[in-house]
């Protein structure tokens, strides 16, 4: 008998195994998914962020006072305010008045002479400068407006227009000062009263007495946003007071930083604060939402009227041209502009 000898064809299919014993590597995946070929696939393309969408609304410009009058304003301060002209020594009491509006403290803020002085000459100026635009502004836009027609042919009347302001008194008086065409206005037709008060606080009767029994125009300068920083509950029976004492026909303008929020915190301990948009606490104010329970016949006719809709926010660019020592800066406010109904 002959040995078998095994020859090429009868070797091992794969080969000899590793002497490590190592599995087998895994057998690739097919290209494509089983069952998923064919004319009734459909790809899905891959899902892809959306892009955000750019906002090309620009806010709108107030431009409506010359330069000549602006730069009255800026003279009237530095003629006032002789210390402007030195402005690189303001500084260190600058950064006290700054840090003191900061924590809130208004006492310390305004409560010496130095520091009054030194506020009005770094932010006066610009504060002064957006507010006579504004009021410029009003005029040209809202000539309809039965108090502007007044203001603005006021010649030979007998009962003559009537500006109210509260707070930020030194801007709000360059700014009605520069409204009118002549610098220099005879005593007999510019008639100055100021009231120091706490009118967060004052009755129903003091403010009657203020406004007068015809249409005026009442203003809040950069003011309601502290008003509603100290007591929302006080600002909002103010609002109300001022509602019952303006006669119809009167004009309210609302001055105020841009996306102005008011910050409480909450009441329920948690640590949380909670914000109140100006705009919403002013309205919220002034024209309350209509109760779904009333009927239309019985439904009382709004207090207020809104005058400007929409695009409250707006901006002020300082033109070429104007000479101060100090500092100045463009401004960007939200207006608002209601009459008496």
């Amino acid at each position: 008998m002959t040995k078998f000898k095994r020859n090429a064809q009868s070797q091992p299919k794969h080969g000899k195994p590793t002497a490590s014993g190592a599995s087998k590597a895994p057998v690739a995946p097919p290209v494509r998914r089983p069952g998923w070929t064919g004319p009734s696939y459909i790809h899905k393309p891959a899902k892809k962020t959306p892009a955000a969408v750019k906002n090309t609304s620009s806010t709108e410009q107030i431009q409506s006072l010359s330069v000549k009058h602006s730069q009255l304003i800026l003279d009237t301060i530095r003629t006032t305010f002789p210390a402007v002209d030195e402005f690189n020594a303001l500084i260190p009491v600058l950064r006290e008045v700054r840090e003191a509006l900061e924590q809130k403290d208004y006492s310390k803020a305004f409560g010496t002479q130095e520091f009054l002085e030194a506020y009005t000459i770094r932010w006066s100026p610009s504060r002064a400068l957006t507010s006579a635009n504004v009021l410029a502004w009003i005029c040209s836009e809202m000539s309809e407006a039965a108090w502007v027609q007044k203001f603005l042919h006021n010649e030979g009347q007998q009962k003559p227009s009537k500006i109210v302001c509260f707070g930020r008194g030194g801007s709000d008086l360059l700014a009605q000062g520069a409204r009118f065409k002549y610098p220099a206005i005879p005593s007999h037709v510019l008639n100055l009263s100021v009231n120091h008060l706490n009118v967060l606080e004052s009755d129903s009767t003091t403010l009657r007495a203020m406004i007068g029994p015809n249409p005026a125009l009442i203003t809040l300068f950069f003011t309601l946003h502290e008003f509603y920083s100290i007591s929302i509950s006080k600002t909002t029976a103010f609002l109300s007071r001022l509602t019952e004492t303006a006669p119809k026909g009167s004009l309210l303008l609302v001055v105020d930083g841009p996306g102005a929020d008011v910050v409480l915190p909450d009441s329920s301990n948690k640590g949380q604060e909670k914000k109140y948009p100006l705009e919403w606490l002013l309205y919220q104010a002034l024209l309350p939402p209509k109760s779904s329970s009333t009927n239309s016949e019985d439904e009382e006719q709004p207090a207020w009227a809104k005058l400007i809709q929409g695009g409250h926010e707006k901006e002020y660019k300082l033109p070429t041209g104007l000479r101060f020592p100090g500092s100045l800066e463009n401004t960007r406010f939200q207006v608002h502009l209601l009459e008496r109904s």
